[in-house]
């Protein structure tokens, strides 16, 4: 069973002692201010971690019961426009896809690749096991948990799933809801919004 904020992490979140919203777009810009002392996020992030005085690790997410990681899609989605726009889709799925083309890119925005042909590349590898490397830690976390990866389906609810955990979890944290009321109310939600599918 997933855990839920309880009423004393309420007060918590009142006094100050967590936050739900960062003071700007980022939550790595209040780390760096040093406003916050840990901050749940992307291993896409950590580029953007700029410590001034002080050093910070990374750690695989805390799992409470059902283990579950949100993965995106990265496959190729087009849609038939023209035969000039299809063959120039073609030609970037090729050169994106491409091994090495991945390679590059992986390494450029701090994640990992779908495809086996990249997996085997020894600079892929040698970019994934570096040691002493603060991207490639991150990334071996998120290696380590890939089988508790799972993907919401591409329908306009898997939007609405994660708004109405978002409004739980905001609600309850505040202490404008129980954590069960706020729960299924979510589960209405998204419950009666299927149903109309």
């Amino acid at each position: 069973m997933q855990r839920f904020p309880n009423a004393e992490e309420a007060d918590l979140v009142k006094e100050g002692v967590f936050t739900l919203t960062p003071t700007g777009d980022y939550f790595s810009n209040d780390f760096n201010s040093q406003l916050i002392g840990s901050y749940f996020g992307s291993v896409a992030g950590l580029p953007y971690i700029q410590p001034n005085g002080f050093e910070f690790g990374v750690a695989p997410s805390v799992m409470d019961g059902v283990k579950w990681y949100p993965a995106w899609n990265r496959g190729a989605i087009a849609f038939k426009v023209s035969e000039e726009a299809d063959k120039a889709t073609y030609d970037f799925i090729r050169y994106f896809t491409n091994a090495e083309n991945s390679s590059k890119f992986t390494q450029s925005v701090v994640s990992l690749s779908p495809y086996a042909a990249t997996i085997e590349l020894p600079e892929y590898q040698a970019y994934l096991n570096a040691e002493d490397d603060m991207n490639a830690e991150g990334l071996r976390a998120v290696q380590a948990h890939l089988q508790d990866a799972g993907v919401l389906p591409i329908v306009s609810v898997s939007a609405t799933i994660r708004t109405e955990i978002e409004r739980a979890i905001t609600r309850a944290s505040t202490g404008e809801a129980t954590a069960a009321d706020a729960l299924k109310e979510a589960v209405e939600t998204v419950n009666s919004e299927w149903a109309s599918y």
